[in-house]
């Protein structure tokens, strides 16, 4: 059974998907198929999601997400970041390439510098950069979107803290939009959305809580990598209080 989702983004736009794109009789699978060893908020399958296109034709109507994760070891090497994409379009036209943003978190909100659809820079960003998507079916309107950021220095060796990520697809308006689905757990704490352009007149040219609009919640993500062991300062002392003793015995 399918239910209709009418999207008019110039025409008094929804502020996100609030309709299910299709509803299967019986049980909606509980897994996503995201990965995420270091972090992982596992997305739903509800087809329930925000707006998340940089639109090259048509600009002023780009908007995407900002979510928040924190770097809960010493360090973390970052290979791969993915979320689950609900698609309005052809999924193979287009769409192929993604803005990467990952900020640091002041505790209130994502940094102003930090803007999802463009490169961002300042001091604020701790990497920026348009990449390669991949692109996985998962179920109908559907895909597993993952961006390779293995080749990223920065994001390797990433300290502990708190970060936000944004991932925006980048394609033509004329080809289709895609949203970021929501996640299982329904959370709404964690994640913000942003139109710089403010195309749609709701006050999303800066950050604005996703807990702000009805029923809308919080962006399912993975982050997959290694956990990057940094020595404790004081461990670090401790061995070069240990070096000169171990120069004088091999002279000795």
């Amino acid at each position: 059974m399918k239910s209709h989702c009418i999207l008019n983004r110039k025409g008094g736009a929804p502020r996100r998907l609030v309709t299910s794109l299709i509803i299967v009789s019986g049980a909606i699978a509980a897994n996503a198929q995201l990965s995420g060893n270091l972090f992982l908020d596992q997305a739903s399958q509800s087809g329930n999601g925000t707006l998340n296109s940089v639109y090259l034709d048509n600009p002023a109507y780009s908007t995407g997400f900002g979510r928040k994760f924190t770097v809960s070891d010493s360090a973390w090497d970052i290979s791969s970041f993915d979320y689950l994409a609900i698609v309005l379009g052809d999924p193979t036209v287009d769409y192929n390439s993604a803005y990467v943003t990952v900020s640091k978190f002041s505790g209130v909100a994502p940094s102003a510098q930090h803007d999802p659809t463009t490169i961002s820079t300042g001091s604020d960003i701790v990497y920026s950069a348009l990449l390669p998507v991949q692109k996985t079916f998962i179920k109908s309107s559907m895909y597993q979107v993952l961006v390779d950021v293995s080749g990223a220095a920065s994001l390797q060796g990433l300290a502990h803290g708190d970060y936000v990520v944004s991932i925006d697809v980048a394609g033509n308006d004329a080809n289709g939009s895609w949203f970021v689905a929501e996640n299982s757990a329904r959370t709404a704490t964690e994640t913000w959305q942003r139109n710089p352009a403010d195309g749609y007149g709701f006050g999303w040219a800066n950050w604005s809580p996703i807990a702000n609009e009805s029923n809308a919640h919080d962006a399912g993500i993975g982050i997959n990598g290694t956990v990057n062991t940094v020595p404790e300062p004081s461990a670090l002392a401790i061995l070069g209080l240990g070096l000169p003793y171990l120069f004088r015995r091999r002279r000795a």
